[in-house]
């Protein structure tokens, strides 16, 4: 057999082809002892070199790959490995040439090494290559995650040899298991939190809810989910979160408080703080929204107050300056009224609630506000005073401005 390039389209080509026996020539048309046609032989010698130069393109980007490369014999010997290799695991290419890993290598017991030695086993046996991933011990005793394909590789013997590349995903896979776990531990908090959580997308509807926000609002997941914030408000509480909701999404703040009343699907009503906060994504985009509900009072303390009882716009917003310890000139001045028509508003109050001395006598400040803790119309303990919900509309009367 001897070489030859074709010529034409071809040309430049090396091939194999049949000459002459003995006959000596590079094409069999000469006769023994003829010299090889010096087209064909420079041809050759320019094939020669290109592949000289493919080849050392090719061993040099083998080393200098990030990837991790070895190969191995049918023995399962490493006999070629990569400098990626080398710097992975730490090792010099004297201690692993002619090395056979298995099983009782230090930290192996933890990792997937007999399985890569069985993918190895069944490439051979297919002739078909397959993607492994999984964890090789490290000398030091730590595991490598490595993510690649085995794939058939005679050796220079024929033998049935195989070989490997792979990405170091060490990294990836760690941060991936902090995160599984960071939410494992978010998950168990959201569960077993005291106080209501909620979770709401940008639009501000609940994504998720925890079982104490589930209790507080008398739901269930199925529906709140997808449902504004607002389900379980009063209509005044959603009023003041819209603004604040839209200057937190906007970046003009980065989270608010608001004294709001918690409505139950069956009517009760529960004074509750509601802290909401946004997270980010790393771009400053808002990605998550958290709304944390924290009750002012037990469940058993949960009043449910008259309709006739509850103040009007006006007389809330005089009850909450007075229960702040506001003076009446200070009233009128704050809400741009007449002093008549504070002291009118304070009639008001003391009338629906009932806040009469004994005889009919007025009741002084201290009593009117007294009587709208006790009833639930002032939330408990919170501070500046706020009146729980504001069901009916401002009543005016001549000289009460």
């Amino acid at each position: 057999m001897t070489t030859g390039v074709d010529s034409g389209r071809d040309a430049g080509r090396v091939r194999t082809t049949g000459g002459g026996a003995g006959d000596g020539t590079a094409d069999g048309r000469g006769g023994a002892g003829r010299a090889p046609d010096p087209d064909t032989a420079a041809a050759l010698a320019r094939a020669e070199r290109r592949a000289e130069v493919a080849e050392e393109k090719f061993r040099r980007l083998v080393d200098n790959s990030p990837a991790v490369i070895d190969v191995r014999d049918a023995d399962d010997r490493i006999t070629q490995a990569n400098p990626a290799f080398l710097r992975t695991f730490g090792v010099r290419l004297a201690d692993v040439v002619g090395y056979r890993p298995d099983a009782d290598l230090p930290g192996a017991d933890g990792s997937d090494i007999v399985d890569l030695l069985d993918t190895g086993r069944r490439v051979r046996e297919s002739g078909t290559a397959r993607v492994w991933h999984g964890r090789i011990p490290h000398p030091d005793g730590h595991l490598v995650d490595l993510h690649g394909h085995v794939f058939p590789l005679p050796t220079e013997d024929g033998g049935d040899g195989v070989g490997e590349v792979f990405v170091d995903v060490t990294a990836l896979e760690r941060a991936r298991r902090e995160l599984a776990d960071s939410e494992q531990r978010f998950r168990a908090l959201f569960n077993v939190a005291e106080i209501g959580v909620l979770l709401l997308a940008p639009d501000a509807r609940v994504v998720d809810a925890n079982p104490t926000a589930l209790r507080l609002t008398g739901r269930t997941p199925q529906q709140v989910r997808g449902q504004p914030i607002g389900i379980a408000l009063t209509a005044a509480d959603v009023e003041r979160h819209a603004p604040l909701w839209a200057e937190l999404v906007t970046g003009r703040r980065n989270r608010y408080d608001l004294t709001v009343t918690v409505r139950g699907a069956g009517g009760r009503q529960r004074p509750a703080r509601l802290t909401v906060t946004l997270v980010r994504t790393r771009e400053g985009a808002p990605a998550l929204g958290l709304g944390l509900l924290a009750p002012l009072a037990a469940d058993t303390e949960t009043v449910t107050v008259p309709a006739r009882s509850m103040p009007s716009a006006g007389e809330a917003a005089v009850l909450e300056r007075l229960a702040a310890g506001a003076s009446l000139q200070q009233i009128a001045s704050d809400l741009g009224m007449s002093r008549r028509g504070v002291d009118y508003r304070i009639t008001r109050l003391r009338h629906k609630l009932r806040a009469d001395g004994p005889g009919g006598a007025p009741a002084n400040s201290a009593a009117l506000i007294a009587r709208a803790y006790a009833l639930g119309i002032l939330h408990p303990a919170v501070w500046p005073p706020r009146v729980a919900e504001l069901q009916q509309p401002d009543e005016q009367s001549d000289g009460a401005g």
